[in-house]
C-alpha cells in the first residue's frame, strides 16, 4: 500500500529508509505558518486535472468546460 510505495520511493531517491527519529523531527518540524503559507499557494494555483486511460477526443474539452464551471461556482 501507501507505507509501501513512500518506502520504495525513500529507497529509490536516498538510497536509504529515513529513521523512525528521522520522520518524526520532519513533522515536528512543520508549523502552522508553513502549512498555511503551502496551502494559500496551492489554493492560488487554480484547479487541476488529470485523465487517464482510454478517452475520447473531446474528454480534454469536457474536463476544461467542467473546471471553468467549478471556478465560476466557487467565486
Amino acid at each position: 500500500g501507501r507505507a509501501m510505495a513512500a518506502a520504495h520511493g525513500a529507497v529509490f531517491a536516498r538510497g536509504r529508509l529515513r529513521s523512525d527519529a528521522d520522520r518524526l523531527a520532519r513533522v515536528e518540524g512543520v508549523t502552522a505558518d508553513s502549512v498555511r503559507t503551502r496551502f494559500e499557494r496551492m489554493l492560488g494555483s487554480g484547479a487541476s486535472v488529470a485523465i487517464a486511460g482510454s478517452v475520447g477526443r473531446a474528454a480534454s474539452e469536457r474536463a476544461r468546460t467542467a473546471l471553468a464551471a467549478l471556478h465560476v461556482g466557487a467565486g
